[in-house]
């Protein structure tokens, strides 16, 4: 198996997006992420604080998971070069009905 090279510059990039998004969240809102080539999947530290990392990042695209309890939502959305999902509760008074 041969390894795959990855252009410095491109993973640069991408983990300074990935800095730039930890910033404007804050980190104590974050308890783990994973990134995937160009994805970035973010869990809060509380399920509950989805909803506000989501707003704090600006995504505004969801998708309610109802057949869990909880109900858990994805937000989604584009940052620099980077796919970001957070995934969370949200507030009742958000909850698409």
């Amino acid at each position: 198996m041969t390894p795959t090279t990855v252009a410095s510059s491109t993973l640069d990039a991408l983990l300074d997006d990935v800095g730039t998004i930890l910033r404007t969240a804050g980190t104590q809102l974050v308890g783990s992420l994973t990134l995937s080539r160009n994805v970035l999947s973010i869990q809060p530290t509380r399920l509950d604080q989805g909803q506000v990392l989501a707003d704090a990042l600006g995504l505004e695209t969801a998708i309610e998971q109802t057949a869990v309890v909880p109900p858990i939502t994805d937000w989604s959305g584009t940052i620099g070069g980077l796919e970001v999902h957070v995934r969370g509760t949200r507030s009742r008074a958000g909850a698409v009905v």
